[in-house]
């Protein structure tokens, strides 16, 4: 651990301020993953507006969380003077300082991460779908074949 100043900005920096930015990047990834369904519901409705909103949307949200994750990095190099530390090595880097906020928060951010991970893999397979069978008859119904979704989509995209 890296002894000196220790604050970023004119907060003093401890491990409850990781914890705290570990959560804002937690909540960050939530709202990203509804975006994400969000996007899938506009895809299958062929809400082109819908589909757009999202898109910006997560364009700006990702800028947002590459910012909340510069902020993690920089008190990792205030606290252990590393900034690229793995989550994984978090206890090599805080010592005793590793307090069960810190895991806590490290969990929830794995688990967030997951969470989104399965998001964009399902969006991925609708679209991939959606371009396989896009010109086949059955998907010629109320919108242009371009943005038509068969029905198994739609229902798939409204939350149970």
């Amino acid at each position: 651990m890296i002894e000196g100043n220790r604050s970023y900005g004119a907060e003093a920096v401890d491990a409850s301020m990781l914890a705290g930015a570990l959560d804002a990047e937690r909540g960050l990834l939530a709202e990203l993953g509804g975006l994400l369904r969000l996007q899938r519901e506009g895809v299958a409705m062929a809400d082109i507006d819908a589909v757009d909103a999202s898109v910006i949307s997560a364009n700006r949200l990702i800028h947002t969380l590459h910012e909340a994750r510069r902020r993690r990095h920089a008190i990792l190099a205030i606290l252990g003077g590393n900034p690229g530390t793995p989550l994984e090595e978090l206890e090599l880097v805080l010592g005793p300082e590793m307090s069960p906020d810190v895991i806590t928060a490290r969990e929830r951010l794995w688990t967030e991460t997951a969470g989104v991970a399965r998001e964009v893999e399902v969006n991925r397979r609708v679209l991939r779908h959606i371009m396989r069978h896009r010109d086949r008859p059955d998907y010629a119904v109320a919108v242009p074949p371009t943005t038509c979704v068969p029905s198994w989509i739609r229902a798939a995209a409204v939350p149970r």
